[in-house]
């Protein structure tokens, strides 16, 4: 049987969890999630699931760190050593002794607090799953373009004034065209860490020309202009 992620939550927070969990089935990617509450009544139940699991999502917030069933699972599937996601489900602050500051620890979150982003985070959490799998899988979003995608087999590499075309313009969705150019989130946060005190400009310069440099003849107009068209900038890749 193949594997599954496992939906950790505190029920305070099933809602949104449960939200999380249906576009993960929609983008093909098979769940274990409690949704009768078990509580600690079903404890082996629960280590069953984290068993039959190979990713576990954390939905941290006040309520899940504060819960003894939580913790219980997360520590499990940490001692366990399932890849482990945590996702921010509602506003909160870790303090250092909590045991979620241990398990978290050096873990790049994702932070499903915002409702207006809802769909990237999503897209983000998908590509990570996948990445830790080392597969691909469509997203199912809501990302409409406004034609048909072009042709990469056909289409010239990008040039330097292409490049400076998205450099002056994308501001702060640079990352959202990284992760459409197959950047992995890890990748986009270590350019974000090494070049932020230089400005925004140079972080996104850092981004799209390290790209070309990767790429070489594979970086084509045609891709990026896709990649624009999938964060709705078709005011860009009309100029490219």
């Amino acid at each position: 049987m193949d594997s599954k992620v496992m939906v950790s939550y505190c029920w305070d927070d099933k809602d949104l969890a449960r939200k999380i969990n249906q576009k993960l089935n929609e983008s093909e990617i098979e769940t274990w999630i409690d949704v009768e509450d078990m509580g600690g009544k079903l404890y082996k139940e629960m280590s069953q699931a984290i068993d039959k699991s190979d990713i576990v999502i954390l939905c941290m917030s006040d309520s899940y760190k504060n819960s003894d069933n939580c913790e219980k699972e997360a520590e499990l599937a940490d001692q366990r050593k399932k890849t482990v996601i945590p996702i921010k489900v509602a506003k909160t602050v870790i303090p250092d002794d909590k045991w979620s500051a241990i398990v978290c620890a050096g873990l790049i979150w994702i932070d499903f607090t915002d409702e207006d982003v809802f769909d990237e985070k999503i897209r983000e959490l998908v590509d990570r799953i996948n990445k830790e799998r080392g597969e691909r899988k469509p997203f199912a979003g809501n990302v409409q373009t406004d034609g048909p995608l072009t042709d990469p087999t056909t289409s010239p590499t990008v040039t330097v004034d292409d490049l400076e075309i998205v450099e002056k313009s994308i501001g702060q969705e640079w990352k959202r065209l990284g992760r459409q150019l197959e950047y992995t989130e890890a990748e986009l946060t270590a350019i974000d860490i090494d070049n932020y005190k230089l400005g925004l400009k140079e972080v996104v310069s850092k981004m799209i020309r390290g790209w070309k440099e990767n790429n070489g003849k594979k970086a084509t107009k045609s891709k990026l202009k896709d990649a624009l068209v999938a964060v709705r900038r078709q005011d860009l890749a009309d100029q490219i």
